[in-house]
């Protein structure tokens, strides 16, 4: 079943991001799913997997993302710091999600 779950929602996500592509030019980066399908169909009972960190990882993540893009719009720094502060700020909240620091 872990299959079929892992490739009917990779399905899904890839039309999905087809479909963005053609119409407003900008994708879906699939790269992160991969690795959520494998801790929601492959490691159910991990802690990781678990709803909580999978929902509130994703926003403290892309909320530190976009916040962080205002400060540093262009610069070599914005990706690491990014990074390294969204699972720093995860792992504090007890609400650790391993794609969501990807």
């Amino acid at each position: 079943w872990v299959f079929v779950g892992a490739f009917a929602t990779l399905l899904l996500l890839s039309g999905v991001s087809s479909l963005l592509k053609q119409s407003i030019g900008y994708a879906i980066i699939l790269g992160p799913f991969g690795a959520l399908m494998t801790l929601q169909y492959g490691l159910t009972p991990a802690p990781a997997s678990q709803p909580r960190n999978a929902l509130y990882g994703q926003a403290i993540a892309i909320s530190i993302a976009l916040i962080v893009n205002l400060f540093f719009p262009s610069s070599w720094v914005r990706v690491p710091f990014t990074t390294a502060l969204a699972i720093a700020t995860m792992c504090k909240m007890g609400i650790t999600h391993p794609p969501a620091g990807a």
